[in-house]
């Protein structure tokens, strides 16, 4: 699986940018699936927090791919009070010119999931952890 660094206008880069061939590759096996999972995990860790993507978060992003489109995995963050900022990950996918909102939050505690074939839903952190 090959990853790129880029900077966007959406987080506190740099961004995370996987094309969909490579991602959609790590629905094919777990060796792949694994890669995904690893460079998930350094972003996350190399931004400061925990990677909170379940396998339902990459299928959502999966369902709006197309043979041109990247997945975008971005890092936000709010400030919580003095010297403190919440950061968590979103995830975007990138088609046909078009930015599309697949993992979003306001608090990094509460992730709207926007996939294609599921209406928009909430999840909370720790639901989503305990899968």
């Amino acid at each position: 699986m090959k990853v790129e660094y880029v900077r966007s206008a959406f987080g506190v880069g740099p961004d995370m940018l996987v094309a969909a061939p490579d991602f959609k590759s790590a629905f094919d096996s777990e060796e792949e699936y694994n890669y995904l999972r690893c460079a998930a995990d350094g972003f996350s860790l190399t931004h400061g927090f925990e990677n909170h993507f379940e396998h339902r978060d990459y299928n959502a992003a999966r369902g709006w791919l197309e043979k041109s489109s990247n997945v975008l995995f971005v890092t936000k963050e709010i400030e919580c009070g003095y010297n403190r900022c919440a950061r968590w990950g979103e995830i975007y996918v990138v088609t046909a010119g078009k930015i599309i909102s697949v993992i979003t939050s306001e608090d990094g505690e509460q992730f709207n999931v926007n996939a294609k074939k599921l209406k928009n839903t909430t999840i909370k952190k720790e639901e989503k952890m305990n899968d």
